[in-house]
């Protein structure tokens, strides 16, 4: 499926700053809302270059996430072992919150997944819910205090 850069844009600035801010929540830590913005910004001129310049499929999640690792280190300041367990713990919670959707969407509305696929409007409302449902999941994880550090094997710093 061929991603403008206005998509990607779109669908993954909020992405980006959604996915940090869950990632980060699930250990704990806080940051500023300015190093969101970074993260955001950062994530999708990557998403820009991985998917609409070099149009690399397939590679791209694991490529995106490598360069969220990476933004978290240098920008949170944390040790790479930490900023690897947020970035996974976060793309996983993706990962779980896009399938169901495409499931729900799929099964009980009767699309089929080329249907869905070559429907942008379909893929926006999908992309909107997950984002809807991160912020939900990070904010519920936030109110409650949950805390996974100790999967990571240490403190954030």
């Amino acid at each position: 499926m061929e991603l403008s850069i206005l998509r990607i844009i779109l669908i993954g600035f909020p992405e980006s700053l959604l996915l940090a801010y869950l990632s980060l929540g699930l250990l704990g830590i806080n940051t500023e809302l300015n190093n969101y913005l970074k993260f955001g910004v950062l994530q999708t001129i990557g998403a820009i270059i991985i998917r609409g310049v070099l149009d690399i499929h397939g590679l791209h999640t694991l490529l995106l996430g490598s360069l969220l690792v990476i933004l978290l280190k240098l920008i949170v300041e944390l040790n790479l072992q930490v900023a690897f367990g947020a970035t996974l713990l976060g793309l996983i919670i993706l990962l779980l919150v896009e399938s169901s959707l495409l499931l729900v969407v799929t099964n009980y509305f009767g699309f089929t997944l080329i249907e869905v696929i070559e429907s942008s409007t379909l893929n926006y409302l999908i992309a909107y819910s997950t984002q809807l449902l991160l912020l939900i999941i990070a904010q519920v994880s936030r109110f409650f205090d949950l805390d996974f550090s100790q999967l990571v094997g240490e403190k954030h710093v």
